[in-house]
């Protein structure tokens, strides 16, 4: 076609959704014509979809798709005035007064709170207004309605615009109603055509009939015009996923999803169930069939990879193949080997966030099944480097660092210079967040660096770029670098909210939220706790809901509220046991420990810190060790047993200055200077807490500084007329924040 076209003119080929599998042959055809200015390409595709291209290297050869020939043009956020630009554009086309019916803000999504792309949700929520000239309605409450009307469970009214009369809608069972909704939308949500043949295989028996009643209801409603070609149109691929997450909240739902993939695969991978179809009565096109008994490898390809690459889009949907019989889907034998591989890591990228252990068989037989069925000795060593990135990451994930750091190490020997500049980025970035976890901050920055630099080659706004910000950020928090810290993570923010990553987007904010606990800003901390917390429950993302619960009970800790803080523990507690992360545990019993010592439960407490410190040991948690000691430090001194308080506290404090953890050598100088107040050796106790406020002064931490000073003021009888005035770390609090502070200290530690 288009050797024919430009013999008249210049040509412009447009690929819609150019980064998935299906559409993998258009590159070969881009080669063909890159010599040829007569020949133009527009290729559209989600950003995250066309950065991630690199990485599938199954779907493509990279050295087929020369990415230096591309020029990247990014849609701009969507202002008010591009949506009253659009509302205006809509009511002169439609000849309707729109305006009158709604206003910018009516459909502006709020930034914390959209489900799908911004220009999206403009659109769908400026036609759904102006549809039903009412109030609007937003995009997922449309999606709860319409997902609610299908549902046995309720008794709803006919569908919007149906074309049957009631009669006519008594007829139909209400179960397979519910199932072909929800077929639709799998089939829209996996990016495959919603074919009627696909559809009618629903049938609960082989007739047809019902079916193609179910299909007139849902004609206007949720299918749009006649079939072309035995095609149905539908809402947005986004619209589908939201209607999916529904799915998960109901029981009979899953069952039916579980069905609906069974029966479509039954089409594709069985003769006799095609055979049926061109006997139906009902069904009148059947040339598709003839293309699937010609095609049939090609099409259960395309199709497996699409089921199982959609659940890997959301971690939250990877619940329907982590908890039913879905997950253990035999992948059929007529699928190419490649796909097969392909597929089990799909499955496990789709575990990863529910159900670790399964999820790492999944890698594990991905690399198996990469030595043993690939044909291509490039392919085959890339994609076993990916298994052993992704196997470094459930590692790390349950607390495992050496093991991570082992994966990462190995993927990094295993790397040639020409290998996509991604996966090196992203294997720098996990290596550095592995090691800043064992306490080797140095080589953490020194990994971060040169992961920086492989994402260069990278578009500005990537998420390797984004994820090293974000380990970059930890680690200057660590080192005492709160400006620096800052900085990284609100870059990484930026590019998390510019790409709707909201797994990231859901870290950062738990990042925040401790860099403010250092500084003392509590409120501010549970302020950007509350988000991750909210965005992890909503999404999915067991391991940040986890944390932010862990990161709640520090901040009521220090509030002396301890009662909240046991609750936010227990609630973690229950959460960890799905996710399993040893790190997280070991963090707890501290927590646990701590709370027992302020309430003088010291055999309670030192039970929580010996689990604690035997963790720590064992998987060098550095920090969680220091920190163990100092805690065991605070047990005999109420004893006034001074040797073996010396003995953790000197233990505490050479493991704080190996990690150079700045924060954790003040605390273990501030503690050394309460050990010798309390054996009355006070000019040495002074001076120990002076060089302790200078170092938690010099750090920003505002709640350690106002502590110390008021131990020196009362304590040691050096008064100020206003000690908040004397400090950097004081003089940047507001004054909401003083007085939090204040408060907190008076309950915990009775300051008069």
């Amino acid at each position: 076609m288009i050797d024919e076209a430009i013999k008249f003119d210049e040509v412009l080929i447009v690929v819609e959704d150019a980064a998935r599998y299906e559409r993998r042959r258009i590159f070969d055809v881009v080669n063909k014509f890159e010599e040829d200015d007569r020949v133009q390409f527009l290729f559209d595709s989600r950003t995250s979809e066309w950065e991630e291209f690199d990485s599938k290297i199954s779907d493509v050869d990279r050295t087929q798709i020369k990415n230096d020939g591309f020029q990247s043009v990014t849609l701009a956020d969507v202002e008010e005035s591009d949506a009253e630009a659009l509302i205006e554009k809509i009511s002169e086309t439609t000849n309707t007064n729109s305006l009158a019916v709604i206003s910018p803000e009516d459909v502006m999504p709020p930034q914390n709170q959209q489900a799908v792309g911004t220009m999206l949700q403009v659109i769908y929520n400026i036609l759904l207004s102006t549809d039903s000239k009412s109030d609007n309605t937003m995009l997922d409450a449309d999606v709860q309605r319409k997902f609610n009307a299908s549902d046995p469970g309720f008794s709803h009214k006919l569908p919007d615009g149906c074309r049957l009369s009631e009669e006519a809608i008594e007829s139909i069972d209400d179960r397979e109603f519910h199932k072909v909704a929800i077929g639709v939308n799998i089939l829209n949500a996996i990016g495959q055509p919603i074919r009627e043949h696909l559809l009618y295989a629903l049938a609960s028996t082989d007739e047809h009939e019902s079916i193609r009643r179910v299909l007139r209801v849902l004609e206007n409603w949720m299918l749009f015009d006649e079939p072309r070609d035995g095609i149905y149109r539908t809402f947005p691929e986004s619209w589908s996923l939201l209607y999916l997450e529904e799915v998960l909240e109901n029981p009979l739902s899953k069952h039916l999803f579980t069905e609906c993939i069974k029966d479509f695969m039954s089409v594709l991978t069985n003769q006799e169930v095609r055979k049926e179809f061109r006997t139906s009565t009902v069904i009148e096109n059947n040339g598709w069939l003839d293309e699937v008994d010609e095609k049939q490898t090609q099409l259960l390809n395309g199709f497996v990879i699409d089921l199982f690459e959609f659940n890997t889009r959301k971690p939250k949907l990877g619940t329907l193949f982590g908890t039913l019989e879905v997950s253990d889907l035999p992948i059929s034998e007529k699928c190419s080997p490649f796909v097969e591989v392909q597929a089990q890591l799909y499955r496990g990228i789709a575990l990863r966030h529910r159900d670790r252990d399964r999820a790492r068989k999944s890698f594990e037989k991905a690399r198996k099944l990469a030595g043993s069925k690939m044909n291509s000795p490039k392919r085959t060593r890339l994609f076993r480097l990916q298994c052993h990135r992704r196997l470094g990451n459930i590692a790390f994930h349950g607390g495992d660092f050496e093991t991570a750091k082992s994966h990462y190490r190995d993927c990094l020997r295993g790397y040639d210079p020409e290998d996509p500049s991604r996966e090196r980025a992203l294997c720098r970035a996990n290596l550095g967040a592995a090691l800043h976890d064992t306490g080797q901050s140095e080589e953490a920055l020194d990994q971060l660096r040169k992961g920086r630099e492989a994402c260069e080659p990278l578009p500005p706004k990537s998420f390797p770029g984004a994820l090293v910000h974000h380990h970059l950020g930890a680690v200057h928090k660590t080192l005492g670098n709160y400006s620096e810290s800052q900085y990284h993570l609100e870059v990484s923010q930026d590019i998390a909210s510019r790409r709707q990553d909201w797994y990231l987007f859901a870290w950062n904010e738990n990042r925040f939220a401790n860099l403010h606990l250092n500084r003392g800003s509590l409120s501010r901390a549970v302020s950007h706790l509350n988000i991750a917390r909210n965005r992890a429950r909503k999404r999915g993302f067991t391991g940040v809901n986890t944390w932010s619960e862990n990161d709640l009970a520090t901040v009521e800790l220090k509030r002396g509220e301890y009662g909240d803080a046991l609750y936010h523990l227990e609630t973690a507690t229950a959460l960890n046991e799905t996710i399993d992360n040893s790190q997280l545990s070991a963090w707890m019993q501290y927590q646990r420990g701590i709370i027992a010592i302020e309430q003088d439960e010291i055999p309670d407490a030192r039970g929580h810190l010996r689990k604690s410190l035997r963790s720590a040991r064992r998987n060098k948690y550095d920090q969680i060790h220091s920190w163990s000691r100092l805690a065991f430090t605070r047990t005999f001194l109420k004893e006034g047993d001074r040797e073996t308080a010396m003995n953790h506290l000197q233990k505490g404090l050479r493991k704080a200055y190996e990690i150079q953890d700045r924060q954790t050598i003040a605390k273990a100088i501030y503690e050394a200077g309460r050990l010798h107040q309390l054996f009355g050796e006070e000019e040495f106790a002074k001076q120990l807490f002076r060089e302790a406020l200078r170092r938690f002064d010099a750090l920003g931490c505002g709640y350690e500084t106002k502590r110390t000073i008021d131990i020196l003021s009362k304590e040691f009888n050096l008064t100020q007329e206003n000690p908040f005035n004397e400090y950097e770390s004081l003089e940047g609090l507001s004054a909401r924040e003083r007085r939090e502070i204040q408060k907190a200290l008076k309950k915990r530690f009775s300051v008069s």
